[in-house]
């Protein structure tokens, strides 16, 4: 495939908002929208690749993933031991072990599943982990191992290509859309808590200070610990 100077020019512009988000400049809290123009635009590279490699026969998954480790591998690996080297000097022993963990998953591309796992109302801020942004690469490489896969499954089962590709892409434009309206149908709470730890945490805290969770059915209520936790914490700060 021949050198697209405007699909380059296209990823400098979704890079720019995200560089400015993360540099907090106002008027940018929206720019990681970037991430989003970015995989569209692997995902059409990609896909052309595949498709015009499938159809002259010259598509192997071998050469198809070299090309990617080539690509990837070598500022990932720069990144990953400049920021370990740093972490070394700059972190404390519980800090860097949580870097380390996530340079591990990172480089198995599937830290975006070990940071949904890490997220929860006692999780640490984002500013405190180097390698977060990392996720994306993580996703990019998950689709990079499937998509070949499914194209060329559509192929020996003769399905047209644009079916294979119009089905996810509806389901991505809807899936968000459920969520939203999931979101909005129920109840917003501020110190609504969701993993089966988190509430534990919050129910042995609350406890001692007098301040007996509701429960509903033998099970702890999240949103009743919640706001328990909440007023205890406003009382003790002296709130009126």
């Amino acid at each position: 495939m021949k050198y697209r100077a405007d699909i380059d020019g296209l990823r400098a512009l979704a890079v720019l908002p995200v560089v400015l988000y993360h540099a907090s400049i106002p008027g940018f809290g929206g720019g990681f929208v970037g991430v989003d123009i970015f995989f569209v635009i692997s995902g059409y590279l990609i896909s052309l690749i595949l498709l015009r490699e499938q159809a002259d026969g010259r598509f192997r998954f071998g050469a198809f993933y070299a090309r990617r480790v080539r690509r990837l591998f070598p500022a990932l690996v720069a990144v990953l031991v400049a920021t370990l080297v740093f972490g070394g000097f700059a972190l404390f022993a519980d800090e860097y072990e949580r870097l380390a963990r996530h340079a591990y998953y990172a480089i198995a591309f599937v830290l975006n599943f070990r940071l949904m796992q890490e997220a929860g109302y006692f999780d640490v801020a984002s500013s405190a982990k180097p390698l977060l942004h990392l996720w994306s690469l993580s996703v990019e490489e998950q689709f990079y191992l499937v998509w070949p896969v499914v194209l060329l499954g559509a192929r020996r089962l003769r399905v047209d290509a644009g079916i294979v590709i119009v089905v996810p892409a509806t389901g991505g434009v809807i899936n968000p859309l459920v969520l939203v309206a999931a979101d909005l149908a129920g109840v917003s709470e501020i110190y609504r808590v969701g993993g089966a730890q988190d509430r534990a945490e919050i129910a042995r805290i609350a406890q001692p200070l007098g301040d007996q969770p509701e429960r509903c059915g033998g099970a702890i209520e999240p949103g009743a610990v919640g706001r328990e936790f909440a007023i205890g914490a406003h009382d003790r700060d002296g709130g009126g």
